[in-house]
């Protein structure tokens, strides 16, 4: 029985007006209980907004600078915009979420409809039918996960949202390297303009793989 969730929110400067209205209809449409919002930004949100964006919603919210979340050396990125790299680790490799289960939400997401992310108590993996497979993104799981035979994604699981299981995140890193910090410089090695990750089509490669029956596929 899963009882509450955690929520993660990456905040760039350039989304960073649209927050308030993810907010406020997550709040209104995310039909699982939550029991603290995250916000991760890369600039300094005032106190003052602080304490606004905390009168919007009836939970706990914390505040973090993302070089709090993450160790990542953008100049290594070779890739035209590093930055957006980093926020698909921070979503993956975060470990400030208390909860087994986590909601990661990208800054500028409207919940215009009830959303609910467990069905009979097991946890929805959530797909995008309409968008095709980007070939960058099968590119660096072909890379990453180079000597196992796993069947590829039949759909594209690049969604504004994911429900991430934090134990399972640990085994798809450990089952690629040491230390999460060892798995980043892989990544290194890995991405460039053609190769580079979305943490979701990772996440259900591994996850559609390795725990079939651990998703609703919705």
């Amino acid at each position: 029985m899963i009882n509450l969730i955690d929520i993660l929110i990456p905040v760039h400067i350039k989304d960073y007006p649209l927050l308030f209205n993810t907010l406020s209809l997550l709040q209104l449409n995310i039909k699982t209980p939550i029991s603290t919002i995250f916000i991760v930004s890369n600039f300094i949100i005032s106190d003052t907004d602080q304490l606004n964006i905390k009168k919007l919603v009836n939970y706990p919210i914390k505040f973090y600078s993302d070089s709090e979340i993450i160790d990542i050396d953008t100049t290594k990125l070779k890739f035209n915009s590093p930055n957006w790299i980093k926020q698909q680790f921070i979503k993956l490799l975060q470990d400030i979420t208390e909860t087994e289960y986590y909601l990661s939400v990208d800054c500028g997401v409207l919940f215009l409809r009830p959303i609910h992310l467990f069905c009979n108590n097991k946890p929805n993996l959530f797909t995008d039918n309409t968008s095709p497979i980007i070939h960058g993104y099968h590119n660096f799981n072909q890379e990453i996960f180079h000597n196992r035979k796993y069947t590829d994604l039949s759909q594209s699981y690049t969604v504004d949202f994911a429900l991430f299981h934090k134990p399972t995140i640990l085994k798809l890193i450990y089952s690629i390297a040491q230390t999460p910090q060892e798995f980043i410089s892989k990544c290194y090695e890995i991405i460039d303009n053609n190769t580079y990750p979305n943490e979701q089509d990772m996440y259900a490669l591994f996850v559609t793989n390795e725990y079939p029956d651990l998703y609703n596929i919705q």
